[in-house]
């Protein structure tokens, strides 16, 4: 039985635990992801220290940020403001093995395993504070991609933290919401969570909201199931267990709507698995039951 420690830094939240190679996992640490990146690692390394005080263990990352094709440096990470860091320095306490990758793809690598690597095309979509992907083709991951959350869909819309503007993000991300909400039902909320919940208490308003942000989504996927042939979407992200249910009808009839030929391409599309962390899952998965292109 192999064991790593799994870390997720989110825009919102990091988690630390202990994972065997059965995806079972041990003694989770949650907390809020420091806004500097200097804190941030600081407090990882504690938090690392505290669950492998031996240090004996490999560590796998998931960071939710754009990487470099060579895997070697974080170019941006829109929703925590950071850009043009070395993995090697921002991680320079690690001695041993570790590997860092974007938090879509770990999902996507998660899903794949635990799907029984079944699926040469497999896309993960993660709806939480912003909106990631991964893509594993032909049992390897794509790296130095997956930023799903910044495809272009308004040239004049909303500004996004990626410094663009009318990104899908923008339209679905957790942290956007509530301004769309104002915008297109005149809903006064602060946070997704308080979207979801006037939506759970019966809220007409609510609920079209997250049907108008489900079409969104599925337009936007389907332009990548025609460029990549995907048969397999796996969604998870703390907004997708929270929510998902109120926009995953829109999310798969807009999709199927906007295919080039729905009735061949039409992917699988389910929920990851029991609902789990899949970020937190892949970033063990990296290092316990590698990729053959992250192989050492």
């Amino acid at each position: 039985m192999k064991h790593a420690i799994a870390v997720d830094i989110g825009g919102t939240k990091t988690s630390v635990v202990l994972m065997d190679s059965d995806f079972k996992t041990y003694s989770q640490v949650d907390f809020p992801t420091p806004r500097d990146y200097e804190d941030a690692s600081e407090k990882i390394r504690k938090t690392v220290e505290n669950l492998d005080p031996k240090g004996n263990l490999p560590i796998g990352i998931a960071l939710c940020g754009l990487l470099s094709r060579d895997n070697k440096e974080l170019l941006l990470a829109p929703n925590l403001s950071w850009k043009n860091l070395s993995l090697k320095e921002l991680f320079h306490w690690i001695d041993g093995d570790f590997k860092v990758v974007n938090d879509g793809t770990a999902a996507a690598w998660a899903s794949y395993i635990l799907g029984g690597k079944k699926d040469y095309r497999l896309l993960s979509v993660t709806f939480g504070t912003g909106v990631g992907g991964g893509l594993v083709m032909y049992g390897n991951l794509i790296l130095g991609a997956g930023e799903l959350g910044h495809i272009k869909l308004d040239p004049q819309g909303a500004a996004c933290g990626c410094g663009s503007r009318g990104c899908l993000e923008t339209f679905a991300g957790g942290r956007h919401l509530p301004s769309r909400a104002l915008e297109w039902e005149g809903l006064n909320v602060e946070t997704a969570c308080e979207l979801g919940k006037l939506a759970n208490d019966g809220s007409e308003a609510a609920l079209r909201c997250f049907k108008k942000m489900g079409s969104i989504a599925g337009y936007a996927l389907a332009g990548v199931v025609n460029l990549n042939g995907i048969g397999t979407i796996s969604i998870g992200g703390g907004l997708a267990n929270a929510s998902g249910h109120f926009f995953m009808d829109s999310l798969k009839e807009s999709l199927k709507e906007n295919l080039m030929v729905p009735d061949k391409q039409n992917p699988t599309i389910h929920f990851s698995q029991s609902k789990r962390n899949m970020s937190l899952m892949g970033a063990g998965a990296v290092v316990i039951n590698p990729p053959p292109n992250l192989q050492t």
